[in-house]
């Protein structure tokens, strides 16, 4: 899919001094958005991205500080799995 945007000249050329690229700062925001809702997985935001790997995509969240908020059950949930597969 194609999305465009209208970005004032002004606004844009101080943007991309900055930021570089802006369609690909745009992707990226829009990837790490989704990701920290939980709308995207980690897998969702490597197809999105065309990052070659697992690990680059990890090393991608990593370097935004982009984090899935876990809840009480789901930390709890995975700590239980953890103690039943090193028993």
């Amino acid at each position: 899919m194609t999305v465009e945007l209208q970005i004032p000249d002004l606004v844009a050329r101080q943007l991309k001094a900055r930021k570089g690229d802006l369609s690909r700062c745009a992707l990226e925001s829009l990837a790490l958005e989704a990701y920290r809702s939980g709308e995207l997985s980690a897998y969702q935001v490597r197809l999105m991205l065309g990052h070659n790997s697992r690990w680059e995509t990890e090393q991608f969240l990593r370097q935004h500080h982009a984090s899935q908020d876990q809840t009480i059950e789901e930390l709890e949930h995975d700590r239980e799995t953890l103690d039943r597969v090193l028993s």
